[in-house]
């Protein structure tokens, strides 16, 4: 999923499914990126401003 926010502003974001990463990185660790809390099937993130592109594994 490629996501972007425009400047001086955050968005909420649900990812559906497992492993997910924020570019390189695994999502809770990228910059710009706050989990909001885990739901069953995916996670909920506050994203800053930027572009993001996040990948996951949905089975």
């Amino acid at each position: 999923w490629d996501i972007s926010v425009p400047p001086n502003v955050s968005a909420t974001v649900y990812v559906p499914g497992k492993n997910i990463t924020e570019g390189r990185l695994p999502a809770v660790k990228a910059e710009g990126v706050t989990c909001l809390r885990m739901e069953k099937n995916g996670t909920v993130y506050k994203v800053e401003s930027g572009d993001h592109e996040f990948k996951s594994v949905v089975k």
